[in-house]
């Protein structure tokens, strides 16, 4: 098993596996095609309306258009009927008065287009485009398809029967032929990805919304790891560099950690209530720079009278806190610096501190990615938080800079 944390972190703040997204179903997919579909039939069918009303007036052909407008009204009231209640029954009925009153259509409409010259083919063959537009009554694109077919056939008939009764030659527009193809192979796409996709298409939003909330699980393991780095590792580094057996401090200061992370919930701030409820941040930095000097580090303190007691969100307080805390630890295991100095800054607006050492510098970017303390306990802990962190580091040694702003997040909101 693989995992971006860090060797080491325990298995219940390894990220877990991206849920399954629910998908838009293929069903779906062949209704809302459908749906469209039903609809161009009346639309087409309004067209061919108004194509014949305008050779009327503008051509001077008006014998025979109430007849012609007679024999398509049906027609039109069968598709219009078909796409608001698309049944089994009211498609066999679009069908059948598309054969039938769209026969008597074809032989009525070919005699009143013959004087339009390029504009008849569209009027004659309206109603046997309506059959074609039709969509599927089922879930599956291959019953779409089926009723295509039986639509474009259809439609053929009653083209030869009105033809033939006209007495005219045949003359077919290769466009319906077109259509249906088009519409065939929409629903033949469909059909093939529900197969090859067990019924089930990639839903977007969901996928997005699956890969927030893991985004959301990441971020808390994160912060996480970055509490176990602040306790458990840097008391075992502490042990480690120690010599002769533990003092009654250490002993009371591992008890506390451990306790501290056996009651802990990491937040997306990265917050795990280091800084007790009771206390305020200024006396929890202070208890900071007693624990480095304690440990034999020297470390000079200005700017502490700044703190305000409520100057700070409790979750801002517990990042700079962690981060602070993190930095110092990076001091005593890797700087070998004679000296720290940890400054406090800012306005009312914001709080800094900022801690100097003047040991062994280091190649920022060069820092393994498994390496909690720079990376996690100290930018990803202040960014989680809304705040900022920034480092700098060179041979005559390191600056961090953390920023946070004062206040809670409801400041400034109407009440």
């Amino acid at each position: 098993m693989t995992s971006d944390l860090a060797p080491g972190v325990p298995p219940a703040v390894r990220p877990s596996a991206l849920p399954a997204p629910r998908g838009v179903s293929a069903a779906g997919l062949v209704r809302g095609l459908s749906a469209a579909m039903r609809w161009i039939g009346p639309a087409a069918l309004l067209l061919v309306l108004a194509v014949i009303g305008d050779a009327a007036v503008s051509a001077g052909v008006s014998d025979g258009v109430f007849a012609l407008v007679l024999a398509w009204v049906p027609v039109f009231g069968t598709s219009v009927l078909l796409a608001l209640r698309p049944r089994r029954a009211t498609m066999l009925l679009h069908m059948g008065v598309g054969l039938i009153v769209g026969t008597a259509y074809v032989a009525l409409a070919v005699p009143y287009a013959a004087p339009l010259g390029d504009r008849d083919g569209y009027i004659v063959e309206g109603a046997a485009v309506a059959l074609t537009f039709v969509g599927a009554l089922g879930a599956r694109g291959l019953g779409g398809i089926g009723w295509i077919a039986t639509g474009f056939t259809l439609g053929t008939i009653a083209l030869i029967v009105g033809h033939l009764i006209a007495g005219e030659p045949l003359r077919l527009s290769p466009d319906r032929a077109v259509d249906a193809a088009i519409m065939a192979a929409a629903f033949a796409v469909v059909d093939i990805g529900w197969r090859r996709t067990r019924g089930r298409l990639p839903a977007f939003r969901d996928i997005a919304r699956e890969t927030r909330r893991a985004d959301e699980r990441r971020r808390r393991e994160r912060a996480a790891a970055a509490v176990v780095h602040d306790t458990v590792l840097s008391d075992l580094a502490a042990i480690a560099h120690g010599e002769g057996p533990l003092d009654e401090r250490m002993r009371d200061r591992i008890r506390a950690d451990l306790a501290r992370l056996a009651g802990a919930t990491a937040s997306d701030t990265g917050t795990v209530s280091i800084v007790p409820r009771e206390g305020t941040f200024g006396r929890a930095l202070l208890e900071l720079v007693e624990d480095h000097r304690w440990r034999g580090g020297r470390i000079d303190l200005t700017g502490v009278d700044l703190l305000r007691d409520d100057g700070l969100d409790p979750a801002m307080a517990e990042a700079m806190h962690g981060a602070v805390g993190a930095a110092l630890d990076n001091v005593r295991r890797h700087a070998q610096a004679e000296r720290v100095e940890l400054t406090v800054g800012g306005d009312d607006d914001r709080l800094t501190v900022l801690v100097v050492d003047d040991g062994l510098g280091f190649d920022t970017d060069a820092v393994p990615v498994d390496r909690l303390g720079l990376r996690e306990a100290i930018i990803g802990r202040m960014e989680r938080a809304g705040g900022t962190a920034r480092i700098w580091s060179s041979e005559a040694g390191t600056t961090v800079l953390l920023a946070v702003p004062r206040g809670s997040a409801s400041d400034g909101e109407a009440p």
